[in-house]
């Protein structure tokens, strides 16, 4: 299934041939945004929209039980530019042998608690700011990490959560985190 996503909001589901998107995308009607989904060009890009493109990489029978994680998130929040597979975090203890086969275009994540700390985007839940900053400066490499914090961190707002989650999450998962965020944005 091929999906593009008007200027209005509307989504097509459609069929073009390798030919047609091909012209589409040379005409600047269209652009990709993630494997098999395009944007009309002039979209405006918002985290609500990038949840729903995101969605559609997403078997439907996988959409509640995942959560859109680590760069992926940050491609969702506008840190980060789009995935080549949608990072997804699923509960460590569901069976995700079928899961893995019946998505190509992800990868699948098992982690304990995905849905802690995560928002609901309508077809999707996404990891929030928070736990995506701790995730991004945990999990991802080095160099893609700094570019991924210091974007997220241009919003005051969003600096201001972490640092109030971090005065009350003592945990010691939470705390390796923070002392990454730190550290990558010293050496940075």
């Amino acid at each position: 299934m091929r999906y593009v996503t008007l200027p209005d909001g509307r989504t097509l589901t459609t069929e073009f041939t390798a030919a047609e998107r091909s012209a589409m995308e040379r005409d600047g009607l269209i652009r990709s945004v993630l494997p098999d989904v395009w944007v009309a060009c002039g979209t405006e890009e918002t985290p609500a929209l990038r949840a729903r493109l995101a969605s559609f990489c997403i078997p439907p029978r996988l959409r509640r039980r995942v959560v859109v994680g680590w760069a992926s998130a940050a491609w969702v929040y506008g840190w980060a530019a789009p995935p080549a597979r949608l990072e997804v975090l699923i509960d460590q203890s569901s069976r995700t042998t079928s899961a893995h086969r019946a998505a190509p275009r992800l990868l699948i994540h098992e982690v304990r608690d995905p849905l802690d700390r995560s928002v609901n985007f309508g077809p999707v839940f996404v990891s929030d700011d928070v736990r995506t900053i701790l995730d991004v400066a945990s999990r991802c490499a080095p160099d893609e990490a700094e570019a991924i914090l210091r974007t997220a961190f241009r919003s005051v707002q969003t600096r201001r959560r972490l640092e109030a989650y971090l005065r009350l999450e003592r945990s010691e998962r939470v705390q390796r985190g923070a002392a990454r965020v730190r550290k990558l944005l010293r050496e940075g």
